[in-house]
């Protein structure tokens, strides 16, 4: 086993980066980085006038959506 950091992200994640949409604009995704604490993050770019986005509602049905739902071909 290698000491080296792991420069792709693990399949879990992979998958919930592939499922992650806004459910109020027409999100698309930014390309998954690892932080300094090797924690993996996939940025959402936002519609300009997108709720979520000013705040106006919860980001929690994003992620919800993206883990609850079916895998796509």
């Amino acid at each position: 086993m290698s000491n080296r950091p792991k420069l792709t992200p693990p399949p879990e994640f992979r998958r919930y980066a592939k499922r992650v949409r806004c459910t109020d604009c027409n999100s698309e995704t930014g390309r998954p980085r690892r932080d300094e604490h090797g924690i993996w993050h996939v940025p959402l770019l936002h519609d300009p006038w997108c709720p979520v986005l000013n705040g106006q509602v919860s980001t929690l049905d994003i992620h919800t959506h993206a883990l609850t739902r079916k895998e796509t071909a």
